[in-house]
């Protein structure tokens, strides 16, 4: 399989597992993996060494913008009881709508402020595929980190945590981003192994 190939199906999976995290039907174990592979796609499109979306867009010069649509930030300060879900007058969330980034502004832009530590795009991605089990289970490496994984244990928000709460969007946006090169992509190439639109 080449690069093509694999970023067209692995974009295809991301776009099937931010349906899933959504899906109200789910347990909210079911959508908690979700997010953790979702984590685990976004990783392998944006963040890894040599990400995918690199290599399929070298000779391609349509700029990516990733859109904020649905794009949450969480914002409050201290701590919930065990397994409940936020009250509703908090979580306070703003929504940028209308607005397209960069992947490196998208990554930087705020999921979550939480006692007044910012929680990026980035941070989540990381958190969820290195720390809570998307690629590895292990051990938070900043405050951050050390952070995200306290508040997985004692709060919920939609029944899932936060950072799973937040990879959605996350999620979203980069396969909107991303799929008119997953056009292109398929509309050079006619192989049997590419899905189909």
């Amino acid at each position: 399989m080449d690069a093509a190939q694999l970023f067209v199906f692995t974009l295809d999976d991301l776009g099937r597992r931010v349906d899933r995290a959504n899906d109200k039907a789910l347990t909210n174990g079911e959508r908690e993996y979700e997010s953790l592979m979702i984590a685990f796609l976004l990783r392998k499109l944006l963040l890894d060494g040599q990400p995918i979306v690199d290599q399929v867009k070298r000779h391609r010069v349509a700029p990516i913008l990733y859109p904020l649509e649905q794009w949450p930030v969480l914002s409050g300060s201290g701590g919930a009881p065990m397994e409940e879900d936020l009250p509703e007058a908090a979580p306070v969330w703003t929504h940028f709508l209308d607005e397209f980034l960069t992947r490196a502004d998208m990554l930087r832009r705020p999921v979550a402020v939480w006692n007044n530590q910012v929680i990026t795009a980035r941070d989540v991605i990381r958190h969820l595929a290195n720390v809570a089990g998307g690629v590895h289970l292990g051990r938070p490496k900043d405050a951050r980190q050390t952070m995200l994984h306290a508040l997985e244990r004692t709060m919920r928000v939609d029944g899932l945590s936060i950072a799973a709460f937040c990879i959605a969007a996350v999620g979203r946006a980069t396969y909107q981003a991303l799929a008119p090169l997953r056009q292109e992509i398929l509309g050079e190439t006619s192989t049997p192994e590419s899905p189909s639109i």
